[in-house]
């Protein structure tokens, strides 16, 4: 982890375990969504720039790994 990154627990703030169902990166830089842990650690699924997944049914974001 960069040290202008900051990892946010998804689980900590209520949002972990299923609870997020699709999320927008509205920064210039590629977020990282973390399944396994709070974290940021392991296997990222990247959120380019202005996309919007849906992770119904295949991916519950526990942390994301947030560039500045």
């Amino acid at each position: 982890m960069g040290s202008d990154a900051v990892c946010v627990d998804l689980v900590e703030h209520g949002w972990g375990g299923g609870r997020a169902k699709s999320a927008i990166n509205t920064s210039t830089r590629t977020a990282n969504m973390f399944q396994y842990s709070t974290d940021c650690t392991g296997y990222g699924a990247p959120i380019h720039t202005g996309r919007t997944p849906d992770f119904k049914g295949w991916f519950s974001p526990n942390s994301v790994l947030i560039s500045s």
